[in-house]
């Protein structure tokens, strides 16, 4: 097993038996966003929106409307931190304006920080909870 990072996400990928880094799956009547916005051209594992991920999102959040959404993100896009996360920080505020136009997302879970946070994100359908893990 390789440790460069684009052997690293071919086995997560395989490990999950999902064929790419974005997916999307509905369970129960839930709708369930995984998008991939790791900058692959970032030595810091910085986060990044390039046309096809917005395309992506929007596309995603558009088939299903109103259909309650959870959204699972490496990055956070709300900070209780002062770190730069993201290549371009107006990338993380495009993302967030999508969220306020498309779609009903009721949940938004992320990690990266390696500590735990809590923040409330405008929404579509009203304010939404953005939970970051360890």
């Amino acid at each position: 097993m390789k440790n460069d990072l684009n052997s690293l996400i071919e086995n997560f990928l395989e490990y999950l038996e999902v064929p790419a880094s974005q997916h999307s799956f509905t369970h129960k009547g839930l709708n369930f966003l995984i998008p991939d916005f790791v900058d692959m051209k970032d030595k810091e594992g910085k986060a990044a929106i390039y046309p096809e991920n917005l395309d992506w999102l929007k596309e995603k959040l558009g088939d299903k409307p109103d259909q309650p959404t959870l959204l699972f993100s490496h990055h956070p896009f709300v900070r209780f931190l002062n770190m730069k996360d993201w290549v371009d920080q107006s990338h993380p505020k495009i993302a967030l304006k999508t969220f306020q136009e498309t779609g009903n997302i009721q949940g938004v879970f992320c990690g990266h920080t390696h500590g735990a946070g809590f923040r409330k994100i405008k929404g579509r359908a009203g304010m939404v909870p953005q939970v970051t893990t360890i």
